[in-house]
């Protein structure tokens, strides 16, 4: 129940963590495991990317639908764009 009341390492901090491991104490063997865990870890992340990147072109697609994907940040979608000219006029 008080689990909740702990506070979480700040994000980020178990990379620091690995950044700061002495490597003296690894065989070669350990090393090329810790690098194939980095660079699986490196392709989960990476995959988190186009899956966040393909929601956001999913998102955009429906909010400005005549328009290309990658509209610019401070373009106001269509809807709101219909719903404030019927609001003036």
């Amino acid at each position: 129940m008080f689990e909740d009341l702990e506070p979480r390492p700040a994000r980020g901090a178990p990379l620091i963590a690995l950044t700061r491991e002495d490597l003296d104490g690894y065989s070669v063997e350990d090393l090329k495991q810790r690098i194939d865990g980095l660079q699986a870890e490196i392709d989960r992340s990476k995959a988190a990317i186009e899956g966040k990147s393909s929601q956001r072109n999913a998102a955009l697609r429906l909010a400005w639908p005549l328009q290309s994907v990658e509209a610019p940040r401070h373009a106001v979608p269509v809807v709101i764009r219909m719903r404030l000219s019927h609001e003036s006029g």
